[in-house]
């Protein structure tokens, strides 16, 4: 029921056993498909249980997040800022792994969400780069973030993309295969409810340009072969 031609989802019973309440993962879950044993790698994994899921399903995973693990850990954790990533670690891996998940996490980044005592600009934009380069070529990135009708910071806690910068600051060099929206949190648009779980379409989600609370983004990336 998982399985097409050596490609593996993860499956509902591990969903359920991993008990995430992150609306945004259904969004991955829905279209997360891999090779079996496929080398994943996966940023902001402290408190998300996505990498021992995936971990659980046979693939290779690495998680990188700022703060040591909470978990217990059946894949490689490590502790270091994405955007400061050790040179062994970029030597050893650049162009290796086969996809990169990186849900509920990069519009935290540079803005010291976590006091972690570093803001950036654009650490949101070097950290995408960063993802490029360690993807094989063809190599994928299954991604979540906010999004509406305009580009706001709201420091320090999340930044919410219109269309131009989600292209500019993550889209950059990859090819967008699937953009989907998705209702997280109950949200007033023109005095139209949306409830969690509801549909919406681009037009309605840009008309919010406040951001608060915001429509969730879920985008797969393909970078070139070549």
């Amino acid at each position: 029921m998982f399985e097409s031609v050596g490609f593996v989802k993860i499956p509902d019973h591990i969903i359920q056993e991993y008990k995430t309440f992150d609306p945004e993962s259904g969004l991955f879950f829905a279209d997360f498909d891999e090779p079996k044993g496929s080398k994943i790698l996966e940023i902001g994994s402290q408190h998300s249980p996505l990498a021992s899921m995936m971990a659980k399903c046979g693939f290779h995973v690495t998680g990188i997040d700022l703060r040591d693990s909470d978990q217990e850990l059946n894949y490689n954790h490590i502790t270091a800022d994405f955007c400061r990533l050790p040179s062994y670690f970029l030597r050893e891996n650049i162009g290796t792994f086969d996809a990169a998940v990186i849900v509920s996490a990069i519009e935290h980044f540079g803005l010291n969400t976590y006091g972690e005592g570093r803001k950036h600009e654009y650490y949101d934009v070097i950290a995408m780069r960063y993802i490029y380069d360690l993807l094989k070529p063809g190599g994928t990135c299954y991604l979540t973030t906010p999004f509406g009708g305009k580009f706001v910071e709201h420091k320090p806690h999340w930044r919410v993309y219109d269309w131009a910068n989600l292209l500019e600051r993550i889209v950059q060099d990859f090819s967008t295969e699937v953009f989907n929206l998705g209702v997280c949190e109950e949200i007033t648009i023109n005095g139209k409810v949306f409830s969690v779980g509801s549909p919406i379409s681009m037009n309605e989600a840009i008309l919010n340009t406040i951001g608060l609370p915001h429509v969730s983004c879920y985008v797969r990336l393909r970078k070139p072969l070549d």
